[in-house]
């Protein structure tokens, strides 16, 4: 039996993980058509379509899922067994991708204490919204705010989150504002994403006011927490993400209603990541940090939170 060519494989996993053969060909940097052209080549050679195509998008065919599950199996163990013959420094080192916003406002500022403790494991961030394709990039591990549920990998509870509205303090001397109920006459900041939209939290308390002032969005919590700082409006933030600056006092809360966020944050990546001993030194430290962050809030019993995961050999 004659196996197809790589290549093929490649640009067929990058189709289906993707849904599109436009991103297939820009994670491979090879032409859209070459996507196409391999894909149908695949599927002459299987005898039937791998692929449903709809407008701008594609969708896997039962024959397709069944493949899919092979290749990320394969792809998976490729790149577990050119990881195993590495020299020791390289298993050393993490290439972390996590969320711009929390990177800046969260995550730097902790790394320094955990290079100081394991000074041999070298930490290479890479901020970035983009879902990352394990068998086609060289990140290792992943923090992802989300449901926890990213197929074909494991995901492990890093911490909760939740919703409130933050300002400048100067901003309340000309804005008095006591309750949730007084914020329709304000400027109010969000994100372009849909659970972090006003209305929402609005619904999450039982309310529904008129909002008299148009938001403003912005793709990205660490634009909103910066337009809060310089005064522009009351902002809706993620806990995590101003916890400390509400702390210092660059930033207030002008009353305590919270919403629970819908999304948690988790650890990421493909099973044999979690083997390394580097990633489980690393996933542990930073457990603890989530819990020591969580420590002094009376709402969250830390000593309850999923224990970190072994992943079977």
């Amino acid at each position: 039996m004659r196996l197809p060519s790589l290549m093929a494989l490649q640009a067929f996993h990058a189709a289906a993980d993707s849904g599109s053969f436009k991103q297939a060909a820009e994670r491979l940097f090879v032409t859209q058509a070459a996507i196409s052209q391999h894909i149908r080549a695949l599927e002459a050679q299987a005898g039937q379509p791998l692929f449903t195509r709809q407008h701008r998008k594609v969708t896997l065919t039962p024959a397709g899922e069944q493949l899919y599950h092979y290749t990320s199996t394969a792809f998976s163990a490729l790149v577990s067994g050119w990881q195993a013959i590495q020299p020791e420094q390289q298993s050393r080192t993490i290439t972390l991708s996590v969320l711009p916003s929390f990177a800046s406002l969260w995550l730097v500022k902790r790394l320094g204490r955990f290079s100081e403790q394991h000074p041999d494991i070298e930490i290479l961030l890479q901020p970035s919204l983009a879902l990352v394709d394990f068998s086609q990039s060289q990140v290792d591990l992943c923090i992802r705010f989300g449901s926890g549920q990213y197929p074909g990998l494991r995901s492990h509870f890093l911490m909760p989150d939740r919703l409130y509205p933050v300002c400048h303090p100067g901003f309340l001397e000309t804005h008095p504002v006591a309750s949730p109920e007084d914020l329709p006459c304000c400027t109010l900041l969000e994100e372009t994403l849909p659970d972090m939209r006003w209305n929402r939290w609005f619904s999450a308390l039982g309310l529904t006011p008129r909002i008299k002032t148009a938001a403003l969005r912005y793709e990205g919590s660490n634009y909103v927490v910066d337009a809060a700082l310089a005064g522009q409006g009351i902002a809706l933030v993620r806990h995590t993400l101003v916890k400390d600056l509400v702390g210092m006092g660059a930033l207030r809360r002008p009353f305590e209603a919270t919403v629970q966020a819908e999304y948690n944050y988790y650890l990421v990546a493909p099973d044999h990541q979690f083997r390394r001993p580097a990633i489980q030194v690393f996933c542990e430290w930073l457990c603890g940090e989530a819990q020591a962050f969580y420590a002094d809030e009376p709402d969250q019993d830390v000593g309850q939170w999923p224990p970190l995961m072994t992943v079977p050999d």
